[in-house]
């Protein structure tokens, strides 16, 4: 049963246009280290003491005041910008979920790197 499903998967990227399925292919090879790092450009970006930058925790927009992981990305903003004292008052968690996400950046570009010698 799966393979008919793959088959008729191929079969359609495989009369897509060239530009489909490159971007088709970069996006399954691609999305999750894409979004990481665009995930911490936008925090190295945003003032982390400014109240009106993108809020995107599902307990927050919903109205509960209280969730565990509210308060990381600020942390992670004020590593960025220098104000440790900041980071560990926002969130005592920041500095753990940097070297955490930092460690699945590198695990994604050696992957890359890996498949990209090898000739995949």
């Amino acid at each position: 049963m799966n393979e008919s499903i793959i088959k008729i998967n191929d079969t359609a990227m495989d009369s897509a246009p060239v530009w489909k399925r490159i971007v088709g292919r970069l996006f399954r090879e691609y999305a999750e280290l894409v979004i990481w790092v665009a995930g911490l450009f936008y925090l190295f970006l945003i003032n982390p003491s400014d109240s009106g930058h993108l809020v995107v925790c599902p307990l927050a927009l919903s109205g509960i005041e209280w969730c565990p992981g509210c308060g990381l990305g600020r942390s992670v903003s004020h590593i960025f910008h220098g104000n440790l004292y900041d980071s560990l008052t926002t969130h005592p968690l920041g500095i753990l979920a940097l070297i955490i996400i930092g460690f699945r950046i590198f695990q994604l570009v050696k992957k890359v790197l890996i498949y990209k010698n090898q000739g995949v």
